[in-house]
This record gives C-alpha cells, structure tokens and sequence, in this order.
C-alpha cells in the first residue's frame, strides 16, 4: 500500500460520516508529517537523477570530482546554454486523456466551488476564469498544431487566435487539417550558416587538449541553427510521427536536433575517456569495512573504479537530459495549487451519492477516500477524477523519464497527493555520517550540519535504511495488473524492473533509457551486496530482478532493432540512430561499415548528416579512435564535394587538407578550375597555403587539367597553318585565364613559363595565333631575369637545369614567331590596304579646270607613292628582319633545344612537329613579301637557304611543299629574266 511504501503509518479509513473539516485537517496533517520527515531530502531533489555524484558546471573540461556530502551521483552538466526538446514519445493518449477533461473540468468547476464546503467555511482555492481555463489547457510545451483536430472537436475554436502556431497554413474545409510550411520554406538557407560554423570551430579548437571543447562548440553551434529553423514546426515533433505530414523544414529541424544530441553523447564520453580520472583497480583491492554503513559511499567508490558503469550512466544522462525540457513542466498547469485529492468524488461522497451509486451503476463509487481505497475496494472514483488521476501518473512518469524526480514529487504535491512524492523518496542510497570522522562529517554534511558536528551531535541518517525492502515493494507494485501501466512503469524504473517498463516505451531513446538505467541499477544492487549490513540483515529481491543481470550493451542494442519505433519513419534519424550506437559501444569498425554502406546505398545523402559524418571523422581522429581508414577518407572526399557544389569556396582547402597526400592536388585543383574571379583565385590559393597544401602543384596542375581539355591536333595538314586565324573558343579562353594562377607568386615565375609554353603550342598548332598573343602577354617582360635571380639563390653558381634552359628558350622561339606574324601583318595591310590609289585619267575633250585639277592630284598622287613606297621598304625591311630570325634561330635553330634532356618526350614531339609546320610557312610569307616587293634576287637566294646543311630547313618540308616552293622561286627567276638580268639575279652580258 502507499502509505507503507511512503513510509509512514496506517492510517484509519476516512469514513464519509466525518466532516469536511476533519478530513481536510487529517489529510494536511499526514502530509506534513510525511515531508517534514523528508524535508532535508527535498531540499537536495534539484537533480537526484540517479547514483553518481553531480559535477559542477563550471568544472566541465576539468576530470571528474566526487564532492562528498550530496545525497546521491548525479548526471554529469551537459553545458549551461539551453538544450532544446529531444524526441522522447508522448503517447496520444496523452493528448486524447487532455482533450477530455476539458469539457468534464469545465461541467464541475461550478458544482464543486458549491458543494466541498459551506461558504462561510469555504478553503481557500484557485479560481479559473475562462482566460486561464484557456491558458490552463494550451499545453505550453505541446504543440497544437501536431494534434490530430479530431481528438479536440469543437473546443479548438475556443481557443485564442493567437495562441496558433505560425506554421499552421491553412483551414481547409471537411474535416481539420493542419499543415506545415511548404517545401519553399527557406529552412535550408537559414541554417547554412552551420558550414562556416564548423569550419570555425575546427580551426579555433586545434590542439588535442581542446577536444571536448571542439565537441561541445559542435553541439552549440547545432543548438543555434535549430533555433534559427523555425521552432513551431519542431515542438511537439514526437507526436509527428503519427499524425502530421512533414516538410523540408521539419526534416531540416530534426536533423539539426539529432546531430546537437549526437555532439552532447560524444562529448560527455570522451570527456569521462579523456578525463584521467579512473583509478587503477589494484588501489581498491582492500576495501575500507567502514563502507557498509554507507550505501552512497559504496556506490561512489564503484563509480570511481568502473569505467563501465559510469559510461553507462553518462548514457542514461544524456538520454534524460535529451528529454528534460520537452517534458519539464508540460501538465504543471493542469493542477492548481493546494488542490484536495479527489474533489469530485469527495463531492459526491459528501451529497450522500455512494449508495445511489451503488444500486443504479455498474461501477460503484468508493465510500472510503484513502489512497488506497479504490483497489482495496474494487470500486471506482468519480470520471473526472480517473481521468486526473491517469494524467497525473503519466505525467510523474514522463517526469521520471526525463531525470526530473523532484518535479515529479511537486506535481504529486501540487495535485494534493503528497503522499505520493513521498512514496517516491525511498530509491535513495542509505548513508549514516555518524560512523565517520569529524573530518569526514565536515567535508561530507551540507552547511546546514557544520554547527551539528562541531557540537558533537548525533547527524541525521540521509537516504532510506530499508531501501531494498522498498525496492522489493515497488518491484511487486509494478507486476499487479490494476495499476496502470504508466504507474507500473513509473516503479519500475526506480525498482529495476526491466518487463514493465517495457510497456510504454515507444522510441529509440525510450527503450535505450529504460536497459540502460535496469543495467546500471543490477550492477550498483550487485555492489552494495557484496557488504553486508552490520545492523541487520538485508530483505532479499526478487529472482528475476537478479536475472537481469545477464544483459549486455550488445544484447540491447539487439533486442531494440527489433523493435517498431515510431522515430524509424525518417531515414536520418535511423543513421544518427546507428552514429550513437557504435559510439555508445566504441565500435568504430561497425560505424566505418555504416559509413561504407550509406556512401553506397544513399547517393543523396544529406548535405547536413554530411557534414556531421566529416566532422565526427576528424574528431575520431584527433582522439585515436580511428578517422584514417578508406570509409573516412570517401567521407571527407564526398564533403569536399558537397562543399564545391553548395559554392562554400573559402573551407574546401580545410577539408582537403584532411584527404590522403596523394588526391590533395589533384581534388583543390579540381576545386580552382571552376573559379573564374581573380580577388577569389588569390584567396583561394592563400587559404590552401595556410591549410598545408602544396600550392605550387597545385596551381601547377590547374593548368594542366585546363590545357588538356580539347588538346589540339598537331597532325600536319596540307594547308598553311601559320598563316590561319581559327576562332577563339570559349575552352581557349579558360586555357588563356588559367595562366593566371601562375602569376600570384613570383616563386612560381618558372612553371608560368613552362605551362605558357605549352598552351601556346597548342594555340599556334591549331592557327590560333590571337590567343597564343594573349597568353605571351600575361607573362611579364621581365620573366627571364626573375627566373635567373630565383635560380641562383637557389643554386648558386650552378648551371641552370636544362629543362628551364630548354623553356627559356621556347620562351624565347615562341616570342620570335609571334613577332614574325605580327610584323607580317603590319606589312600586309601597309601594301595592300594603304596603298595609295592612283587618280583616273581624264579625256582629252577635258577643259582647262579640269586638266589643273588632275595635275595637283596627280602630284599629290606621286608624294604619296613615294611616301608609302618608302614606308613599305622599311616595313618589309622590319618583316624579313623577324622572318629570317625564325628561320635562322641561334643555337640549333627553332623550336629545338639546346640541352638534350630526359625530360617529356610528348614535348619534343610537339616541338618537332611545330617546326614541320610552322618553318615552310614563313618561308612562304618571306617569299611574299620579298616577290611582293621585286626583290627576286633575294627570293631566289632562298633556295640557297632552304639547301643550307648549316640551317637543315629542307628536312622540315614535304615533297609537295619543296615543289611549291621551287615553283614560287620559279616565278621570281622568270621575272628576273623579264629584266635585264639572268635568272640568277646577275647582270647580262
């Protein structure tokens, strides 16, 4: 019965003869008694969650302390910024069992303000007017728009306006619905933030020593974006599962709840891994005997040595805290203050209804109001009250679940059942400070007994002397069939017994929570067993409460698989789900193989579950636990995609960084190819020498990559390559602006003219001598001295390598060709389209004004030819000037090197080919302007150059074109002959 398991007397049954005032005087007088018995223990009911000892906050990145004194271990401070709700599962019957009273609560609010007493004697109670009737059921932390409007009728629109969520869209006609915010929402946007938040963090957080603090700046960053996501949609989100559709913005919130829940476990775990703080077992081989007269101090010392048990308990913590606010206070307001126990079916008892009851209904109404007259009986209260009754111990339940025991107690106080918090205090750990040293009793009383002990007096015994005789009681309350199942459950999760918490548990995290606080709860019975009590001796525990002693870590996450959760209905949430099990368990063989098959089997995974896998990779491997395999490394590859393709540009070099050393280069220089903005392309390559990565191979092999992206075709053609001018395409372009990233750094003078040489190959193999220009143009002028000056610092006086030589060289080739066709053009439009244009002849009929006229432009006409033919001849002076330095090249001649190297055989290649078909063309073009300007003297003597054994040019022609060339010098012999020379250009005789 309650009252013996609150621990105090059997009361005489109330009787509905005696009065109103005796009942009232009788029942506040056994509450008093039974709280000023308890009143120390609930003055310490902030946070009595479990057996190990509070830590303070402020202490968070310290090792753990065990502060003597406190009456119980309690879970460990997750941090002092808010926590938001977690999805623990209130059931709908919850809502529903709500939803009903509001019409019974509303019938009898008026009766029982006239029947409980007489006015002039009337108890002072709350009144509820209509406002605070409404206020009283808006369920502050219930979300109503996630409640199905068929359980709430008509009464809905009694409700304020106002007091609707935001993301309730619409009204539609028929029944009910309520919706979420459309898809368009810009929840994705708001938390995009996150990205550089994280980036932030990991580089603020570097050295090992500030790994909890990477972790815990990892969960408040999540913390802030899902306040930022809009809450409304989120509140209540455990009932969504079953009765709202979602939205991207539902599933965005709940992703960002999981991860920050994820970040807060890995954190608390490796805090108490990384703490230091275990002691080695060999120290607690001889344990003190005075630790039988306490049980606390028992339970701290298996605290201190087992790692186990207290991981255990930090998991039990977390799975509480990751409820406690969206269960604290939830149905405090449905229970107004200084309430009387019953007070519908007191009301009836006291109109003399019992016995009208007894004869008309089928379910008698109890004669008797003591709390455990309704099943002594067999008979039943009032509905009203049934129904305050089923939601009061659901909501102690709920209360239990989230480690709120104290608020738990004030609600049963609140609804005028003190006995019943009460009834509640006996789980606590038995300890009697008498037995200890005065110094002990110092360092282990709270402040209220230091004038105590200094007085010598005898110190209040803390915590219940016959606990396991409670534990015993409630183990046998939990397995009777007439309580209900949140009453049941409730004891149960104080008594240890696993089948009937079971029961109502609905959700991953229930169903965690309730093995690990059963696990936890053997292991610290099975402790305090093994000292025997030197007053008495211990009541003995059910068998199959010892049964359990047989579980697992493994066997529950197991039996939980098995289990139809109503959180499996998003994909992410399962993954987060299958993060903190293997985290949990340190199983990160297992949670690489996860890792493996969603990289595999979800090619759209979540940019966001992305991002948290990367993060908890490089966690893991900061701290040892793994992070080096090939699953970690095709994480961090597909967030570094993720990160190019969201255009987060400024921490893709981070992130590769973290990549094998082999793929660093080549995915950052994927990465630049795609940036075309140059302040962008500057920052970028200063972010990646900051992050460690080699920027000159990478710049390096930008080029590379952009140059290769339609290679030109070097395979001679019977046409004049040289001469062509094919459009510039938009690939050209990139190949023309990727130069760029080899003129941020003076250092990298040398690759900008290697890799510039060779996109101009390419340019002038395909006839593209404008963009060839344009590439020459971005090296500076001064290139040569600067790639000396860096090579003698680097090398002293030693020669210069032969490939740079070769480079210089082809620099210096590139630039002579170049020159050769631009001062061939400048000749071709002097003679052809600046040539002066002679006047018309006039007739001979023409007058005298006519004739002048024609003499003055006629003259005109004369200094104009000879100022043009003056311009031509220095201009065809300058063009065969730069021809004959192509074709006459020093040091072997064009485009060939001078030290033969080792070096890429597709170059010299290339450059033998440039000479096949660049060489004959400007021959061809010296001929021209040579034949052009009736030097056939000198187009002759070309065939003297072209069959030069010091110059070889014959090898660099084809058959077809030594034939047109010998026919080009043909024709200028023939108009030599025309002249008075011979065909050889000399005087006849």
């Amino acid at each position: 019965n309650h009252y013996n398991m609150a621990g105090g007397n059997s009361p005489s049954l109330f009787s509905v003869s005696d009065s109103e005032e005796l009942l009232f005087e009788r029942t506040l007088s056994l509450s008093a008694s039974v709280i000023d018995s308890n009143r120390r223990a609930f003055r310490q009911l902030d946070t009595p969650r479990s057996y190990r000892q509070d830590e303070d906050e402020s202490q968070t990145r310290q090792s753990r302390r065990y502060v003597p004194g406190q009456l119980a271990i309690s879970r460990r401070s997750f941090g002092t910024h808010t926590i938001m709700p977690s999805p623990v599962v209130v059931r709908e019957d919850a809502v529903t069992g709500m939803m009903r009273r509001r019409s019974s609560m509303q019938k009898s609010l008026k009766a029982l303000d006239d029947a409980i007493i007489t006015p002039q004697n009337r108890t002072p109670r709350i009144s509820l007017s209509r406002s605070a009737q409404k206020h009283q059921l808006s369920f502050s932390q219930l979300d109503r728009s996630l409640i199905d409007t068929s359980l709430v009728g008509d009464s809905l629109d009694e409700l304020s306006v106002t007091e609707l969520p935001s993301i309730v869209e619409e009204k539609t006609a028929g029944p009910e619905t309520i919706t979420f915010v459309p898809e368009e929402h810009p929840a994705s946007a708001v938390v995009r933030f996150l990205f550089d938040e994280f980036h932030l963090c990991l580089k603020s957080y570097t050295s090992t020593a500030e790994i909890l603090d990477l972790a815990q700046s990892y969960e408040k960053a999540c913390h802030a974006a899902w306040t930022s996501v809009d809450k409304s949609s989120l509140k209540g989100a455990r009932l969504s599962f079953l009765q709202v559709p979602r939205s991207r913005t539902f599933e965005i919130g709940v992703v960002l709840r999981e991860e920050r829940n994820t970040w807060r476990l890995i954190h608390s775990l490796y805090q108490d891994m990384l703490s230091g703080c275990e002691e080695d077992q060999s120290m607690e081989t001889d344990t003190p005997s005075y630790l039988a007269y306490s049980e606390k101090k028992i339970v701290e010392s298996l605290y201190k040595r087992d790692s186990t048990v207290r991981q255990q308990q930090i998991v039990v913590d977390w799975l509480e805290k990751c409820a406690e606010e969206e269960i604290n206070h939830l149905f405090m307001s449905e229970f107004a203050a200084d309430r009387v126990c019953w007070e519908r079916t007191l009301h009836e008892l006291k109109q003399g209804k019992s016995h009208r009851h007894i004869q008309n209904n089928p379910r008698p109404l109890v004669t008797e109001i003591d709390p455990d007259a309704p099943h002594r009986q067999g008979r039943h209260l009032v509905d009203g009250d049934e129904e305050d009754e089923a939601d009061l111990i659901r909501n102690v339940y709920f209360f239990i679940r989230a480690g709120r025991l104290d608020e738990a107690q004030k609600l049963c106080v609140r609804a005028g059942q003190p006995w019943r918090a009460a009834a509640l205090e006996g789980w606590k750990l038995w300890h009697d400070p008498n037995f200890y040293k005065l110094s002990d009793q110092l360092a282990d009383c709270s402040e209220s007994h230091d004038e105590a002990a200094q007085g010598n007096n005898v110190l209040p015994v803390e915590g219940n002397v016959y606990r396991e005789l409670w534990k015993s009681c409630s183990w046998t309350l939990a397995e009777q069939a007439q309580y209900s199942q949140y009453e049941r459950a409730a004891y149960a999760s104080l008594s240890g017994n696993l089948e009937q918490i079971l029961p109502v548990c609905s959700s991953w995290p229930d169903f965690l929570w309730a093995y690990y606080k059963t696990m936890i709860d053997v292991r610290v019975e099975q402790e305090i067993w093994t000292f025997p009590r030197p007053d008495r001796l211990r009541e003995s525990l059910p068998d199959a409460y010892w049964g359990q002693q047989s579980l697992t870590p493994e066997e529950v996450f197991e039996r939980i698989e098995g289990k139809n959760t109503v959180d499996n209905g998003l994909e992410v949430i399962c993954q987060f789900r299958a993060v903190q099990k293997n985290i949990i368990l340190q199983d990160i063989t297992s949670l690489a193989a996860d890792i493996r098959m969603w990289l595999t089997n979800s090619p759209k995974l979540s940019h966001h579950f992305l991002r948290f896998l990367a993060h908890l990779v490089l966690f893991l491997r900061r701290v040892g636990g793994g992070g080096e395999d090939d699953d970690s490394y095709d994480v961090l590859r597909q967030y570094v995609k993720g990160l190019i393709a969201e255009d987060q540009s400024r921490l893709v070099a981070t992130y590769t960084a973290s990549l094998q050393p082999e793929e660093r280069v080549h995915v950052y220089a994927k990465f630049l190819e795609g940036i075309t903005d140059g302040e962008l392309k500057k920052e970028c390559l200063q972010l990646a020498d900051k992050a460690g990565l080699n920027v000159p191979d990478i710049t390096r092999t930008v080029v590379e990559n952009i140059r290769n992206i339609e290679q030109e075709d070097f395979t001679l053609t019977g046409s004049f390559m040289a001469t062509l001018e094919t459009d510039v395409s938009e690939t050209d372009k990139k190949k023309v602006a990727a130069i760029d990233w080899l003129m941020f750094e003076p250092s990298q003078r040398s690759d900008a003219l290697m890799q510039a040489n060779a996109v101009m190959r390419g340019f002038i193999a395909a006839g593209k001598l404008s963009a060839a220009r344009e590439v020459f143009v971005k090296i500076p002028n001064d290139s040569i001295e600067v790639v000396h000056r860096q090579l003698q610092r680097q090398a002293g006086n030693v020669e210069i390598p032969s490939a740079m030589a070769n480079a210089l060289k082809e620099y210096l080739c590139v630039k002579a060709y170049l020159d050769a066709n631009d001062a061939f053009q400048n000749w071709f439009r002097q003679f052809h389209e600046n040539a002066p244009v002679a006047p018309p002849q006039i007739p001979r009929a023409a007058t005298m004004q006519e004739r002048v006229t024609f003499e003055q432009t006629l003259k005109k006409y004369n200094r104009d030819i000879d100022r043009w033919r003056r311009s031509i001849q220095e201009q065809t002076d300058i063009t065969t000037q730069k021809i004959y330095d192509v074709l006459l090249f020093v040091n072997g001649g064009w485009m060939t090197d001078d030290v033969q190297d080792e070096g890429d055989d597709n170059r010299r290649q290339q450059m033998f080919l440039l000479r096949q078909l660049c060489l004959p063309g400007m021959m061809f073009l010296l001929h021209e302007v040579l034949h052009s300007c009736r030097r056939y003297q000198e187009c002759v003597q070309l065939a003297d150059l072209v069959a030069s054994e010091k110059y070889q040019l014959y090898k660099v022609f084809r058959q077809d074109e030594l034939q047109k060339f010998l026919q080009l010098v043909r024709d200028s012999s023939v108009k030599m002959l025309d002249g008075s020379v011979d065909s050889f250009g000399y005087d006849l005789v």
